[in-house]
């Protein structure tokens, strides 16, 4: 969990808080590899070390009696909305519910992230359509065929001007994620208007493991 301050004004943590304070469903949650007690390294972990902790926490719900697990419900925020799924695998899920997250590839989506960047009053539309099509043919580069940002400005020197990120090659998904939240705002408020969000330096650890409202609520989770 990423929320840790009660007085957030995060859409996502505001949502959190009221489904464990108000909604009368016991909740199960966990740390992310590396965060809070949980072991590894959180700026390492890839796709399959991250997924591996929440199918852990699905097997794990089994030994808490409270838990009707005939009513699990499980709500994904942002890119958890497309991993829930995954996380289930063949545990009964009675329902998903998914808040802002998305439906299209990767690369769609970093296009249409970069094209709101960009649109400025400083830019004409002819110059906002330049940098896109160039960043088509960067993710295409990078995403697609496997290679680094640092690659990819070698073979296109051109494009570094565009370029505002580290040139290492990412690790895959969990990594971008990590490496949004903790851009500077500014870049925030174009990739995610209206969407407020801690620096990755103010985040307090949290115990990991599970927590439930109330052993006697066996309102599902």
């Amino acid at each position: 969990m990423e929320y840790a301050d009660p007085d957030t004004r995060d859409g996502f943590g505001i949502l959190l808080r009221r489904l464990i304070d108000q909604s009368r469903y016991a909740t199960v949650r966990m740390d992310k590899p590396g965060v809070g007690e949980s072991q590894g390294d959180c700026a390492k972990a890839d796709f399959e070390s991250e997924m591996g902790g929440w199918r852990a926490a699905f097997d794990a719900m089994p030994k808490y009696d409270f838990i009707d697990l005939d009513r699990v419900f499980v709500i994904g925020l942002s890119n958890g909305g497309g991993f829930s799924p995954l996380a289930a695998r063949d545990h009964p899920v009675r329902g998903f519910i998914s808040c802002g997250s998305w439906g299209r590839t990767w690369y769609e989506h970093m296009l249409e992230l970069e094209r709101r960047r960009l649109t400025a009053p400083e830019r004409s539309p002819a110059e906002v359509n330049a940098a896109v099509k160039a960043f088509t043919e960067f993710y295409a580069l990078d995403l697609m065929k496997g290679m680094s940002p640092a690659q990819v400005l070698a073979l296109h020197p051109e494009w570094e001007k565009l370029w505002y990120d580290s040139p290492e090659p990412r690790r895959g998904l969990a990594e971008r994620r990590r490496s949004r939240t903790c851009r500077p705002r500014r870049w925030r408020q174009h990739h995610e208007p209206g969407r407020q969000r801690s620096h990755c330096a103010d985040r307090q650890p949290r115990p990991s493991g599970t927590r439930s409202l109330s052993p006697d609520r066996r309102h599902g989770t």
